[in-house]
This record gives C-alpha cells, sequence and structure tokens, in this order.
C-alpha cells in the first residue's frame, strides 16, 4: 500500500489544494528563526477541510542559527498543526554534515510535541555522513533522488529509474521524493511528487507520534530503459549572394542598370540525430559542403554629364568687326598724319 503526494511553498500559491489529485500534500511552514510561508496557513486549512493528509516543514538554515531556536520558532508558529499534521525537518543548507545540528532539533521538537519528526535530505547527504545517531533514534527518512528533469504525468513512476539505495536506516525509508518535474492535472507548474509507502493508518501514526513500523523494503518500481537510435539527414541551405555597385563615366549620369542578376548558392549539411523513445533529443552537423556558388549581384550608375555648348550668335553681314591691332594702328597713323602735315606749314 501507498499514497502519493506533493509539497509545496509559496512558489506554488493558488495551487488548488482541495482539488489536486494528491493522497497528501506537505507545505513549507518555516524557515531560520524569522521566516513564516505566506501560503503555508490557506492552504493547510483548505486541504485538511478536503480532508487530505497534510504536513509542514520546516527549511533549516545551520549555516547561521543553532537548532534549539530554529525548533522553537517551528514549533511556536505550528501549535494549531500539532495532532493532525506531519512534522519534517527539511535538510538541505550547508553545512549538511552537521549531523548534531539536525540531531538537536529534532530532539527538542519532539521534547515540546511529543511527535517525532521526519527528516528531508537527499540520497547523496545520507549515505555521505554518519547519520546512525538520527536513524538509531527512529527518526523516519524521507528521501530526494531524481533519475533526471523530465516531466512526468500524474504519478506515472515509469520514468522514475532506480529507487534510492541507503544507508543507517536499517528498515527502509518512508517516502521518497522522486521527481520535481512533475505534472498533474489541474496545474500548469511542475510540482516536487512523491510516494510515501503505507497507508493512511501508517501516515496518521507519525502524525501523532505512536510506533511506526517502517517497510523494509520499498515496492519495485519497474525502470524504463530507454531506446536509443541514431539517424543521418540531410538538409540544404541557401547561400545569399552578395551586392556590388560600381560607376560608368560613359553612362549618362544617374542611370541605374543590373548588369549582372544576383543568384543564391547552395549548402549541403549531412546531421546525426539521436532520438530517444521515438523524440529528437540531439543533433549534431558536419558544418555543411557548399555545392554552388552563389553569384554576385553587379549594378552599374552612371556619371556622364555632357558639357553645356556656348550659344551661336549670328552677326549681320554689314557688321565690320575691326581686331584691336587693327584699331591701335589706325590710331598711331592719325597721330602721324597730323604731325607731318604741321610740319610742312
Amino acid at each position: 500500500m501507498s499514497l502519493n503526494g506533493i509539497d509545496t511553498s509559496k512558489w506554488q500559491a493558488g495551487l488548488p489544494d482541495a482539488t489536486i489529485n494528491a493522497d497528501f500534500i506537505i507545505f513549507k511552514a518555516t524557515e531560520g528563526v524569522g521566516y513564516v510561508d505566506p501560503d503555508c496557513a490557506a492552504s493547510h486549512l483548505e486541504s485538511v477541510q478536503a480532508g487530505k493528509l497534510v504536513g509542514v516543514y520546516h527549511f533549516a538554515r545551520p549555516d547561521g542559527n543553532d537548532p534549539i531556536s530554529e525548533a522553537d520558532f517551528f514549533v511556536d508558529n505550528i501549535q494549531g498543526y500539532i495532532g493532525n499534521t506531519l512534522l519534517v525537518l527539511d535538510w538541505e543548507v550547508g553545512p549538511v554534515n552537521n549531523v548534531a545540528w539536525a540531531k538537536q532539533w529534532l530532539d527538542h521538537v519532539q521534547f515540546r510535541t511529543g511527535v517525532k519528526p521526519l527528516i528531508y535530505m537527499s540520497e547523496s547527504v545520507v549515505n555521505s555522513y554518519d547519520w546512525s545517531s538520527v536513524a538509531n533514534a527512529d527518526y523516519g527518512l524521507w528521501v530526494a533522488r531524481y533519475r533526471d528533469y523530465t516531466p512526468d504525468y500524474n504519478y506515472d513512476m515509469s520514468n522514475a529509474g532506480q529507487v534510492p539505495d541507503v544507508k543507517w536506516w536499517a528498515n527502509g525509508y518512508c517516502m521518497w521524493q522522486w521527481t520535481s518535474s512533475g505534472i498533474l492535472d489541474g496545474w500548469g507548474g511542475s510540482l516536487d511528487c512523491n510516494i510515501f509507502y503505507g497507508d493512511r493508518n501508517t501516515w496518521l501514526s507519525y502524525v501523532k507520534g505512536y510506533p511506526v513500523s517502517q517497510p523494509s523494503t520499498p515496492p519495485v518500481v519497474p525502470v524504463h530503459v530507454p531506446v536509443i537510435t541514431t539517424e543521418t539527414e540531410h538538409r540544404v541551405e541557401s547561400i545569399p549572394f552578395s551586392r556590388r555597385t560600381y560607376t560608368d563615366t560613359a553612362l549618362a549620369n544617374g542611370t541605374i542598370k543590373i548588369t549582372q542578376i544576383g543568384v543564391n548558392g547552395t549548402k549541403l549539411f549531412t546531421d546525426t540525430v539521436t532520438y530517444t523513445d521515438g523524440k529528437e533529443t540531439a543533433r549534431t552537423s558536419d558544418g555543411g559542403v557548399v555545392t554552388t556558388q552563389p553569384r554576385e549581384e553587379l549594378t552599374v550608375i552612371g556619371t556622364y554629364i555632357e558639357p553645356v555648348k556656348p550659344p551661336v550668335v549670328d552677326i549681320p553681314a554689314e557688321i565690320k568687326i575691326e581686331s584691336p591691332f587693327m584699331s591701335l594702328l589706325r590710331l598711331f597713323w592719325g597721330v602721324l598724319s597730323k604731325l607731318i602735315t604741321k610740319s610742312k606749314r
């Protein structure tokens, strides 16, 4: 028996909590010692009224605060939820190797609420450090492991990949966050999708602090083996022709003529295409080979300007035109004649 559900925060504000296809919803409640998620209260109430199982988580900040202060801040802000809501420590921010910090937070929340919280972390963090003190104290594990970020629709786990394999928790983990790219009818964005290994009564045992027997081995999820094929494809692309303009002094000014029409060239590409389950996932090209060179387009512009000729004036035949030299000679002769006449007297 298992349950399907999601976890959300203010980034999913507006999600139809009452009608979305989810057996449970886990909401972000607090972070550090000063942040309360603004969407938590309304979404929690809507989900409870719709009869859904609910949980709340605290996003730990061991990089700046002590565990007792953060545990008190969490408990002070979820007083109305204790006894009907699953409690969780979200362990993501470093130093993630500070196991003692996480253990103190868990112990203090249990001391104040009487309920053992779960701890959420990735498979790699679980296996990289010694979590035996937490596991031996019987704090349940919610583990995250994704195969990829390809969308998964309506809890279809055929592409979820291999189930997590963790150390320290000999009886296994109680919940697996298997994708952050879940798509559910009624919501357009991506969602974190989870599978809880147990029924409603098992969930309520965690909520109320009853002893819980965790499954020793999660149900086997079929591993999808993708079918990968490659094909060779050819495609032709056009090479645009260039344009060049020159002038001709023998052609009338302003005249424009195309002396050679431009023609595009062609380039042949050979692509290697990879398909995964019938969908194209990769494409590489050989760079292409020119099969036809483009032909340049030539345009000539005329610049010849015809010189302006002076106007032709018709002179009447009776008008005698005398050169300046003859006029001077005539003047000189006249003066000389007068002098000769005067001397004879």
